[in-house]
């Protein structure tokens, strides 16, 4: 089964979610990218919440852009509302905060963030081997 990450994020960032998107697919993880997901009449809000609720994680793009967008707080808050692993990348000089605040990051800048990135995405991939090994088990188990 896919493992499924939801990027959080400032449209203003979107080169950094794209080269997120390239490095996280060389892992075999399925991205979701609200942007990419055109549901013109639809309720935002409403997709936003049901692609949270369907991913196994969400990946919080935390720069200076995104600390300001009333979005990502609100996806941070609703996925810690779903239990959902929030996993945060965090721009040098932004400091965490709100559900973010005390939590462990990777920390980028503009001459590491390809490695910031892979780092993140070696981390969800050893969480996406896990959730197969729990569902092999899960198979396995007499009715």
């Amino acid at each position: 089964m896919a493992y499924k990450v939801f990027i959080s994020h400032s449209v203003r960032d979107i080169r950094y979610v794209e080269l997120l998107e390239v490095i996280l697919k060389r892992y075999n993880i399925e991205t979701y990218i609200a942007e990419r997901d055109e549901q013109y009449g639809g309720i935002l809000s409403q997709k936003i919440k049901r692609n949270i609720e369907n991913s196994d994680a969400v990946l919080v793009l935390w720069t200076r852009n995104s600390k300001h967008s009333a979005f990502v707080n609100q996806e941070i808050g609703y996925a810690e509302k779903c239990s959902k692993r929030i996993v945060p990348l965090v721009e040098e000089d932004v400091t965490p905060a709100g559900f973010l605040e005390g939590r462990e990051y990777a920390s980028f800048n503009e001459y590491n963030i390809e490695e910031a990135m892979e780092n993140i995405a070696a981390y969800l991939k050893q969480k996406m081997k896990e959730k197969e090994a729990l569902e092999c088990i899960e198979m396995l188990k007499p009715e």
